[in-house]
């Protein structure tokens, strides 16, 4: 298209250049050429510009995909902001006093002083191999503590950061599994919408959109002001995309 405007303009000065009908009809045969060559153009400029809609449909796509990886690598992050902390501190007093500080800032555990010191180190010595990033240890000792304590105030949250830890090595099949438990054991505890989000997460990257969406809707409904309903409302913006 640029390429016939620019022709219309050289023929319209060629044209206005020539007085008498003979200079007309010489300069329309000497343009003819042109007209050649640019015909041949624009197939090939016709066929570049089809081209583009795929491929930005396809970069669009690629972006989409870039944001939610982004956006679940955000939420991770916000639970485990002292991780790197936490791989060059020694298991010593002062650095189980930060874990247990950090434990009942970010999840609100109310009765945390109330339980057995033997219970306590024990959940804390798990929760600093996870913050460390040893999720095969942390897979071990959140066990331990399940078994040996089914009951407890922590048991929820040993169930979630159990389901972390797979969830940490892409194993979400088996991270489901332990959120799930979260939910149907304690499905008013205060890990319960954390597990519902990470259902919803890893169901998505298993490619199940439909179970991911079905979570996403039941939290929001279930817990609207939590802020792992806030998340799910975006992520299901995402959706309807």
């Amino acid at each position: 298209m640029v390429i016939r405007k620019l022709l219309f303009a050289c023929l319209f000065t060629a044209l206005f250049a020539c007085s008498t009908s003979q200079q007309t009809t010489n300069a329309g045969k000497e343009l003819k050429p042109y007209v050649a060559s640019v015909k041949s153009v624009e197939p090939a400029e016709q066929q570049e510009i089809a081209e583009k809609p795929s491929d930005a449909a396809e970069e669009i796509n690629r972006l989409k995909a870039r944001i939610e990886d982004l956006n679940n690598r955000v939420y991770v992050l916000t639970e485990q902001m002292d991780s790197i902390r936490a791989r060059f501190k020694t298991e010593t007093p002062a650095a189980f006093t930060e874990l247990e500080k950090q434990e009942k800032q970010e999840h609100e555990i109310e009765s945390f002083n109330a339980v057995s010191s033997g219970m306590k180190k024990q959940y804390l010595q798990a929760y600093s191999f996870l913050k460390a990033g040893k999720y095969a240890k942390g897979l071990i000792a959140f066990s331990s503590f399940i078994e040996k304590y089914p009951d407890s105030v922590l048991t929820d949250n040993a169930y979630y950061w159990l389901g972390e830890c797979y969830f940490e090595q892409r194993e979400y099949a088996l991270a489901i599994d332990e959120y799930l438990k979260v939910i149907k054991k304690f499905p008013d505890g205060s890990k319960t919408p954390d597990a519902m989000l990470k259902v919803a997460i890893s169901y998505n990257r298993l490619g199940e959109k439909a179970d991911s969406e079905s979570y996403y809707k039941e939290l929001m409904m279930r817990f609207p002001k939590s802020r792992a309903s806030m998340l799910a409302k975006n992520k299901l913006k995402e959706f309807a995309e």
